[in-house]
């Protein structure tokens, strides 16, 4: 008899083990999870759509470089100049608007973010025979854009090739 109580309180004790181990596996992980603009959880992280980031996603990539700055350009041909731009939205959620490129352009250039890089695909802003294209990178921090770009007089075709770096 004392066989059987120890066999029967064995197999309980396993069962009832057996149960909250799966109980516990059950627990959904997303079950506190949002996930903004599209994103979805997958076990307990947001998967972003693309042109979002952020822990929820509700974050436009291209957000970090919105905003004023302070260009510090070095040409080779301008020389040195420090001015004013700002970064706007675009059309899309992975384009922006830049104005006073070189401090010298009226209309908005173009450009497109991907990650931590902005580029400005060649353009002529002004239709005034001066064109415009170039790269630039964003630090971790967000506070500074290293940029490298290109103005060409399409006539001469002479090019005044900068770096600069820009400053929040």
């Amino acid at each position: 008899m004392k066989k059987l109580s120890i066999l029967t309180a064995g197999i309980l004790m396993v069962f009832s083990l057996a149960i909250v181990t799966f109980y516990t596996s059950c627990t959904d992980p997303c079950k506190d999870v949002s996930c903004l603009n599209a994103g979805t959880c997958v076990d307990g992280t947001c998967n972003c759509a693309s042109g979002f980031e952020g822990d929820d996603c509700g974050t436009e990539i291209r957000a970090k470089f919105k905003g004023p700055w302070t260009a510090a350009d070095g040409c080779s041909l301008s020389g040195s100049a420090s001015y004013g731009v700002s970064v706007s939205s675009g059309t899309g959620i992975f384009d922006v608007k830049i104005t006073n490129v070189w401090n010298s352009f009226v209309n908005s250039v173009n450009a497109s973010v991907s990650g931590t890089t902005i580029t400005i695909l060649t353009q002529e802003p002004d239709n005034d025979g001066f064109t415009v294209s170039g790269t630039g990178t964003i630090n971790a921090a967000g506070n500074s854009i290293t940029w490298s770009y290109t103005v060409t007089d399409t006539g001469s075709g002479i090019s005044d090739v900068c770096t600069s770096t820009w400053t929040n």
